[in-house]
């Protein structure tokens, strides 16, 4: 079924290139940008909660890989809108890593 519909959305070239990697599908809730589907809670949690409703939807938090991607989001966030990134801290250690 996926791959129907992946026919019917995407242009054929994009299909047939890389094994169809070029053509990227988002859930219905989900943002599109680049390679990458975004998705924004409308709802506050702690980092934990979210991490974890992240990984119930076979997602990961945000991880910033460059200044473009961050200048993409700016825009898009509202103003006052706060969010978790996939960075985090070992506390015995205080060494910062990337989830």
């Amino acid at each position: 079924m996926f791959s129907r519909l992946k026919q019917s959305l995407c242009d054929p070239a994009q299909i047939s290139s890389a094994g169809g990697s070029g053509c990227k599908l988002c859930p219905g809730d989900w943002v599109l940008h680049g390679d990458k589907c975004y998705w924004l809670s409308n709802k506050t949690d702690t980092w934990s909660k979210s991490h974890d409703d992240c990984s119930r939807k076979g997602s990961q938090l945000l991880v910033l890989q460059d200044r473009e991607q961050m200048n993409y989001l700016q825009p898009v966030l509202p103003a006052d809108y706060t969010v978790w990134i996939g960075l985090t801290s070992n506390s015995t250690r205080k060494k910062w890593t990337w989830v």
